[in-house]
């Protein structure tokens, strides 16, 4: 379950709307059917699925607290494990682009997430990436799904395409996928190469 965008920040859901035809507001049957079928599945908030979130999440966009690291932490944990994940990467931008502007707060906000996670046996890890600039080399929501697609194909920009392998490598690990992050990589090399990971795109 993700977010729409908050403040100046862009929402994951904005850019998957930006495909034609791809819905994120869906049923709870409709949500299982799409995990059961394609083994993944993205949705937005809705009036079963975290309903207070979603005027929070408005709320805090109108009210100066978007940046609030309390509630980024309840926001973040509660999409995570209203869908029953087990296994929860989470990936908390760091800089001037982001809303945690130095590492203090970025630690804090990480930190604060795991404890969440583990009160309710989560297995959950933290990635603190630098957002001082631009990551990529496209800024838009279309334009930045077209980039996304062609890091699938093993084309993408050279910063964006690490914290992909990076954040696949740690899952992976994380879910007993993989021994460890070289394990782990050479899987996903694998599935770029091989266009596994692209078909899985355009199937779901």
């Amino acid at each position: 379950m993700s977010g729409r965008g908050l403040g100046h920040t862009g929402g994951t859901l904005d850019k998957l709307e930006s495909i034609e035809g791809f819905r994120i507001s869906l049923s709870d049957d409709e949500f299982k059917n799409v995990v059961e079928k394609h083994n993944i599945a993205i949705v937005g908030q809705n009036q079963k699925l975290v309903p207070a979130d979603k005027k929070i999440y408005a709320l805090r966009d109108v009210t100066g607290t978007v940046d609030s690291i309390p509630l980024i932490a309840s926001s973040v944990m509660s999409k995570k494990i209203a869908t029953g994940s087990n296994c929860i990467l989470l990936d908390v931008k760091c800089g001037n682009g982001a809303f945690m502007k130095n590492l203090e707060q970025a630690k804090k906000l990480g930190h604060l997430m795991i404890e969440i996670g583990k009160k309710l046996n989560r297995k959950i890890a933290v990635e603190i990436t630098n957002m001082e600039k631009p990551l990529g080399r496209t800024i838009g929501n279309k334009i930045e799904i077209l980039e996304a697609i062609d890091t699938l194909k093993g084309e993408g920009p050279k910063d964006f395409t690490e914290i992909v392998y990076s954040s696949a490598s740690t899952l992976l690990v994380l879910a007993n996928k993989a021994k460890n992050e070289k394990e782990a990589r050479v899987m996903i090399e694998e599935v770029i190469a091989n266009k596994q990971a692209l078909n899985k795109f355009n199937e779901w």
